[in-house]
């Protein structure tokens, strides 16, 4: 009985050193655990590594997109087909005909279509088979009067917004004794319209 107690002694003392001699689960996880935050932060700055070049090249493909936007001007207009001189208009007592009016009732309509905040240049040419008739031509309703001889002429308007639309009036002073030049002959009734709009970015 004492040899068989003496063996349970031994082999309980050899069970507990061979437990003391292996290494407990918190003594192998815990090196590990502790290399978990340099892991983090060797992904993280391998991740801006490839990250930042790639936004700063998105950022110069943006920049160059933007800077190749070249400022534009564009227009449309809507005018009548004819202009209408009356007898009454070759009166001495009178010296121009306003567009519109009882005898040229339509009007003007423009549109302007720009980005330049530079402003943009409005061009007003007279055809010049009609220059003979007039001395000059005024334009209201851009909020700059306009007064051009009768070739027309430019004016630089500035920058208001991206769509501009007004309704313009026109004034043709008639040039002084030009229904009395024989080479014009009788004037009094439908002429071709006399103006021709266009815009340029300045």
């Amino acid at each position: 009985m004492a040899d068989g107690t003496l063996n349970r002694i031994i082999t309980m003392s050899d069970k507990t050193t061979l437990r003391s001699s292996l290494p407990s689960f918190s003594a192998v996880r815990t090196p590990v655990t502790g290399l978990l935050p340099g892991l983090a932060v060797v992904a993280l700055l391998c991740a801006m590594a490839y990250l930042l070049p790639v936004m700063a090249r998105h950022h110069d493909e943006r920049a160059a997109v933007a800077s190749d936007v070249r400022p534009y001007a564009y227009s449309t207009s809507i005018q009548p087909n004819a202009l209408f001189i009356g007898d009454e208009d070759l009166d001495e007592g009178s010296r121009h005909i306003d567009i519109p009016s009882k005898r040229n009732p339509e009007g003007i309509s423009l549109t302007v279509r720009t980005n330049n905040r530079a402003g943009y240049t409005l061009v007003i040419s007279v055809l010049p088979e009609m220059q003979h008739l007039f001395s000059a031509v005024q334009v209201y309703g851009l909020n700059v009067p306009i007064r051009l001889p009768s070739t027309g002429g430019e004016v630089a308007l500035p920058y208001s917004a991206r769509k501009l639309s007004a309704n313009l009036r026109v004034r043709f002073t008639l040039k002084p004794g030009a229904f009395l030049n024989q080479r014009v002959g009788g004037i009094a009734g439908a002429h071709m319209w006399p103006l021709l709009l266009s815009v340029r970015p300045n």
